[in-house]
């Protein structure tokens, strides 16, 4: 346990950030074209790096579509708020933001998992039909 502790003491004030329907609006999947910026979460995400948090923007998508993020991302002048942009991992965090998260520790994880689970495709919109 005191491992454990240590280890959360050590790592950065890091919030890892969903990209799609987190931070930009999120319809149908295409390549390399990413939504709106949602105003409210920017508004939430200022806040916190005023905080003095690292947010990290994080997406699912794979790594060829780095620079149409970065783009989309420069177009509303948001670049200043993500410390890093990554595609297709996991970075070390204190905290996520994404709109498919269960958070596990919850004593109605399940049943908020099947409900989330009600109102998604079999699959993500970026993966290929079997």
């Amino acid at each position: 346990m005191w491992n454990e502790l240590k280890k959360m003491a050590e790592m950065p004030r890091t919030i890892c950030v969903d990209a799609d329907n987190t931070v930009f609006t999120f319809d149908v999947y295409e390549k390399n074209k990413f939504g709106e910026p949602i105003k409210e979460m920017i508004e939430e995400l200022k806040k916190l790096k005023d905080k003095g948090y690292t947010l990290v923007l994080s997406t699912a998508r794979g790594e060829d579509e780095l620079k149409a993020l970065k783009e989309k991302l420069e177009e509303f002048e948001l670049s200043y708020l993500f410390d890093k942009v990554v595609a297709g991992k996991k970075e070390p965090a204190l905290a996520y933001l994404d709109d498919r998260a269960v958070n596990v520790l919850d004593p109605d994880w399940v049943d908020k998992l099947e409900e989330l689970l009600k109102n998604r495709p079999e699959r993500h919109p970026t993966e290929k039909s079997k």
